[in-house]
């Protein structure tokens, strides 16, 4: 069996509180497709995504609006690199931004 693709986000707020974000995808006829997401925020999904590139990381800047928080975090994408990694970000944001 092929193993899962996936980007995971994560940011610790503080000791008991973080975000985690993981969105499942496959490549199919060299196209990216969406499968799901997954939150630990029930209905607060990211918003207003940006991809920047440093250090060799893809950052993935998001606002999440929660009962107690709700501001800006900046967070590294972990992610099954390979050839199409930048179609895949493009995918991912134009998903996001539809949701």
């Amino acid at each position: 069996m092929e193993t899962l693709k996936y980007f995971r986000f994560q940011h610790d707020f503080d000791s008991d509180k973080s975000v985690e974000v993981q969105f499942n995808y496959d490549i199919i006829d060299k196209k990216i497709v969406f499968i799901n997401l997954y939150s630990n925020f029930e209905n607060n999904l990211p918003k207003n995504p940006e991809i920047e590139f440093h250090n060799n990381e893809y950052r993935f800047k998001r606002t999440f609006d929660t009962d107690n928080f709700e501001g800006k975090v900046e967070t590294k994408i972990e992610y099954v690199k390979d050839e199409y990694s930048v179609i895949l970000i493009s995918e991912i944001l134009k998903n996001i931004q539809q949701l």
